[in-house]
């Protein structure tokens, strides 16, 4: 089995004014992300690790486990 680098994939979504503008901005790191693993690699996206967590869980705490997935990340 190929170990993949894993890839962070980032983009704008917690200052998304709608909820429209947040799921376009979940499709474009969609995109983003399929193309990634038909490049090789595995990649992570918080966005859709976080989705729904709005009003939930604090800001903070959000971009802490942002920071330690990245700390797992080869890009």
């Amino acid at each position: 089995m190929i170990k993949r680098p894993i890839v962070y994939v980032a983009g704008p979504y917690g200052n998304s004014k709608t909820e429209e503008e947040r799921q376009a901005n979940i499709a474009l790191v969609d995109k983003a992300a399929i193309r990634l693993a038909k490049l090789g690699a595995a990649p992570l996206t918080p966005h859709k690790n976080t989705y729904g967590w709005q009003g939930q869980v604090d800001r903070v705490t959000i971009f802490e486990i942002d920071f330690t997935l990245l700390d797992v990340c080869d890009a």
